[in-house]
């Protein structure tokens, strides 16, 4: 479960157009060209990436941890999760038919000594509650901070 709701969470933190991060940091506050998080499977690691002027440091740094504190409070729609579900059900099957994606799929699945089928996979998604989001939200915290400044 916890696997499964990680991807979630992703996809609801940062993962996804419908998320936090691309809906609250980048259209509402206008503070990111982009905001997205990303879920390293093999690591374990959540990574949060803005692309934003460097002076916006401090106040994109502030929005990002408050997305991540709403969904530690549960501060989200079934409604938007159930999208996100859809969204990550789709793009399952839809790279059901490249070789690339097999292949990478049967690597991670070695790796981590688990191999899901898609309908198993998908059905995993479906089981995704809200508690169980909450959950993995409650688990994530901001460890470091990385800002690249570009020169003349």
């Amino acid at each position: 479960m916890i696997f499964f709701a990680a991807i979630v969470f992703n996809a609801l933190f940062g993962g996804d157009p419908q998320s936090k991060l691309f809906m609250n940091v980048r259209e509402k506050s206008s503070m990111a060209y982009y905001a997205s998080s990303n879920f390293d499977v093999l690591r374990n690691v959540l990574w949060v990436q803005t692309g934003i002027e460097t002076a916006n440091k401090e106040k994109v740094k502030k929005l990002v941890v408050a997305q991540l504190a709403a969904l530690q409070q549960g501060d989200f729609t079934m409604a938007t999760v159930e999208n996100i579900k859809k969204s990550l059900i789709n793009e399952r099957i839809s790279r059901e038919d490249t070789q690339a994606t097999l292949s990478t799929r049967a690597l991670i699945g070695n790796l981590l000594g688990r191999q899901y089928s898609t309908a198993e996979w998908c059905q995993r998604i479906k089981n995704i509650t809200k508690d169980n989001i909450v959950t993995i939200a409650q688990r994530a915290s901001l460890q470091l901070v990385y800002c690249l400044e570009g020169g003349h």
